[in-house]
């Protein structure tokens, strides 16, 4: 048997790998209907206190958050969440509720999980270097 073209980037014992699997090969989906498939999996869907959503449900959003450069407002990351493999993949919105898997023909670098950029004040150089010529 050949190399999957595409293979599910998620670990085989997450529970992303088991809700982007029915993706796969459905293509097509709603939100909805992701989580009903965590439901049937024994995914916890239960909105905690103080929680705006589920654990379940901010994993299928984390996993839908992907989207194509051009459906991409400016300033936001095409890569979606910092958790999601979206520099593999995106979700190509349909309609309101509608969402189809399309694959990104060339992968993009993968989303830092910290995407600050730290700027090193002259201060903070001249006092590392005279802390290095100390040691």
């Amino acid at each position: 048997m050949g190399k999957q073209k595409n293979p599910n980037p998620y670990s085989e014992t997450s529970k992303c790998h088991a809700i982007f699997g029915f993706w796969k090969s459905s293509q097509v989906v709603t939100r909805s209907q992701l989580v009903d498939h965590g439901v049937e999996l024994g995914m916890d869907n239960t909105v905690k206190d103080g929680k705006k959503d589920s654990p379940l449900g901010s994993m299928v959003t984390v996993l839908l958050s992907p989207r194509h450069e051009s459906q991409t407002r400016e300033g936001a990351d095409c890569r979606g969440s910092s958790s999601a493999k979206g520099n593999l993949y995106y979700a190509e919105k349909l309609n309101d509720k509608k969402f189809r898997l399309r694959w990104r023909e060339k992968a993009l670098d993968p989303r830092p999980r910290n995407g600050k950029v730290v700027k090193a004040t002259a201060e903070v150089v001249e006092d590392a270097e005279a802390e290095t010529v100390e040691a």
